[in-house]
């Protein structure tokens, strides 16, 4: 997939990915009176840095025009660079409850105990069990901490673009999706997407992420949008 503009200023990048299916994941660059915010980054390493840089001077895209950085859940294809990109002077946002699972995204041992636990209980193969023990943090993951910007829902504030927040837990704990008033685009992360439902995972048997799902997707369903 190539580079192409929306309306309203706003620019899609897909950006390469280490695995092949999806190949890249959406990247967008929202112009604003001031600079641009930058919707989600793709996974860490140099090799990605360098094809975000280069895709940036294609559109003639400063790093330093970038005011605000925004990810739409804490996956690694999602934020993985953010660190890198923070290290150049880029603010970073997520959802405000992301600082309670900083720990789990950074070390995946921490992410799956309780799931593990939930396995093992209900009587789960040992094959599954062993296949959870062995599961590492990938270095696409990069290592993150606490954003610089706690998003809630409505408005953000301090940028003047009418951009609002609207929280769709789901496929992640953390999902956003992001209405763009001046065009009435949504930006739906994982949470909507072309053809499939997206993997609604189980890590904490106390936590209900497909009733939290299907109540985020009624949560979209009346929005004012035109494109997706």
């Amino acid at each position: 997939m190539k580079k192409f503009k929306l309306s309203n200023g706003i620019t899609h990048i897909p950006l390469e990915l280490p695995w092949q299916s999806p190949g890249f994941v959406n990247v967008y660059l929202i112009e604003d009176s001031d600079g641009y915010i930058m919707i989600d980054c793709g996974v860490n390493g140099d090799k990605y840095f360098s094809l975000l840089k280069n895709c940036l001077q294609e559109e003639k895209i400063e790093l330093s025009e970038i005011k605000l950085l925004i990810g739409t859940h804490m996956h690694s294809d999602h934020i993985g660079l953010s660190s890198t990109l923070r290290n150049k002077g880029i603010p970073f946002a997520l959802y405000k409850n992301s600082v309670d699972f900083i720990d789990g995204y950074n070390d995946w041992s921490i992410r799956f105990k309780k799931l593990r636990e939930f396995a093992q209980k209900e009587g789960a193969p040992k094959s599954f069990l062993n296949d959870l023990d062995q599961i590492e943090t990938p270095i696409y993951a990069g290592k993150i901490s606490k954003p610089d910007v706690l998003l809630d829902e409505g408005k953000i504030k301090n940028i003047k673009r009418n951009i609002e927040i609207i929280f769709t837990p789901g496929h992640d704990r953390t999902e956003i999706s992001i209405l763009d008033n001046p065009s009435k685009i949504l930006f739906s992360g994982d949470h909507i997407l072309p053809k499939i439902t997206p993997f609604i995972p189980l890590e904490d048997a106390d936590d209900d992420m497909l009733e939290k799902y299907t109540s985020s997707l009624n949560k979209v369903y009346n929005l004012e949008q035109k494109l997706i």
